[in-house]
């Protein structure tokens, strides 16, 4: 009587969890109702145009080839930079800036540049062409010494530039600036008017 009222007891907690173990299958849930979509969100304020007209290019010292030639009896040093963004219509209305890691207390320095150092007065100038910046340098003792900066170039499409500061129109990719005030400027301040980011 002992063992079959166990036998029995066995019987049915085995039933009773085969029974509660195949009734738990997940297909037999339902799905919950979905939830109530949150309101519009308020439109965001538009982002700062960007710059697709205006490229800047760095060229480190080990990327530059200097060779000397002379001209009027002036011994220079020069090197080409191929800069392809300097089409035809860059040469007739767009603007090309270079600017050399002098640091003088900036990172960038406008060239043209002169600057007088152990005894001797030293001249950076450049000139375009399609394609190409040519980098001239040379001293007033007629000697030469190759540089050892980096050199950055911004070439800006465009037009013409005859806005003003005030007359920041979207159709002048100049920004409204003129060629003059253009010129004037450092590399920070054109970093900053362009929107070019380094």
């Amino acid at each position: 009587m002992k063992i079959t009222y166990n036998f029995i007891r066995i019987l049915i907690i085995s039933f009773t969890f085969i029974v509660s173990f195949t009734n738990c299958s997940p297909e037999d849930g339902r799905d919950g109702l979905d939830g109530l979509n949150g309101e519009q969100g308020p439109q965001g304020e538009p982002g700062q145009d960007g710059n697709a007209n205006v490229i800047s290019r760095t060229f480190w010292s080990s990327q530059i080839t200097w060779n000397q030639t002379s001209l009027y009896g002036i011994n220079y040093l020069v090197a080409e930079l191929e800069i392809p963004e300097i089409t035809q219509a860059v040469v007739e209305n767009g603007v090309v800036l270079v600017y050399g890691s002098f640091f003088w207390g900036q990172p960038w320095s406008a060239i043209p540049v002169s600057y007088y150092e152990n005894g001797k007065t030293n001249y950076f100038s450049y000139g375009i062409k399609i394609g190409t910046v040519t980098l001239r340098t040379h001293r007033d003792d007629n000697t030469l010494s190759q540089p050892t900066i980096a050199f950055r170039i911004v070439t800006i499409e465009g037009i013409p530039a005859t806005g003003t500061l005030e007359d920041k129109s979207k159709d002048n990719p100049y920004h409204g600036y003129s060629w003059e005030e253009i010129k004037a400027m450092d590399y920070g301040e054109i970093a900053k008017a362009f929107n070019i980011s380094d």
